[in-house]
């Protein structure tokens, strides 16, 4: 197979489809083991994370918290192509990030009803010092490989 670099072409030529199936997230540190399949890979800063079926996560021995089959449920879903420089999906990432650190992490929550109450203080308390993100990106397109 010949290596893409019009980055245009390449999402032309994409065919995505939903396999039926109940899927697992599971980290692992290094490689895969040997004879794992995943269906996606990325890297965190926790390790490597795959996209597997539930049945070879269990063959393998890997642990995980989540299945899913809600992709297979729901086949009115539409899954679209976001750039990663998108902007907004930028802010909504950072928006994130200060969620977690000044909300959620080492917090001490009693219940969901706690962390719902404590979530929305937050953000309330957050809305009256918030201002605008400022965005440097400079437009340089992106280098593909």
């Amino acid at each position: 197979m010949a290596i893409v670099r019009d980055l245009d072409r390449m999402l032309a030529q994409m065919r995505p489809q939903r396999d039926p199936g109940r899927y697992v997230f599971t980290a692992v540190t290094g490689v895969p083991p040997t004879g794992v399949r995943p269906v996606m890979t990325f890297t965190e800063d926790e390790g490597l994370t795959l996209v597997l079926g539930q049945d070879e996560a269990d063959a393998s021995g890997l642990a995980y918290d989540l299945v899913t089959e809600w992709m297979g449920a729901h086949r009115d879903v539409v899954f679209h192509f976001t750039p990663s420089h998108a902007s907004w999906l930028n802010q909504v990432e950072l928006w994130f990030s200060i969620l977690s650190r000044q909300a959620v992490k080492r917090g001490d929550f009693q219940s969901k009803e706690d962390l719902a109450r404590k979530l929305l203080a937050f953000i309330e308390e957050y809305n009256q010092r918030a201002k605008p993100f400022a965005w440097t990106y400079e437009g340089r397109p992106l280098k593909i490989a």
